[in-house]
């Protein structure tokens, strides 16, 4: 059977988290990053960020220079592993096969769930 596995990517993980927290992030751009760092580079960013020319993996320096009055988020490793792991779970109730491929990364095999979800496109 072809096209059972389904690649999850939960792209701006760290960045939907942050605005669902605060609603006053949802209207403006911002990134994910650790300011107190010396070379502190951008580790999410918010879609309106992109649209602006910011990038995932830029120097925190540069995103401020291109983008004055950045608002800068410091990271919450405990809430975005705990998303992850929601996923994760979300991802067992459909079927044991489950494989990680990094935060908000999986590979569901939805093969031999034909009997509860119908087929993998309907599950």
């Amino acid at each position: 059977m072809t096209g059972t596995i389904l690649h999850v990517n939960a792209v701006g993980l760290m960045a939907a988290i942050e605005a669902a927290r605060d609603r006053g992030l949802r209207s403006r751009p911002f990134v994910v990053a650790r300011p107190e760092a010396s070379r502190a580079f951008v580790l999410d960013l918010s879609p309106s960020a992109h649209r602006e020319g910011l990038d995932r993996g830029m120097l925190l320096s540069a995103a401020l220079r291109s983008l004055p009055g950045l608002k800068v988020v410091t990271p919450r490793p405990e809430l975005y592993r705990l998303a992850d792991e929601a996923l994760w779970k979300l991802g067992l109730s459909y079927t044991p096969m489950v494989e990680r491929a990094g935060r908000g990364h999986l590979f569901v095999d939805l093969a031999g769930t034909w009997r509860l979800h119908g087929s993998p496109a309907d599950a």
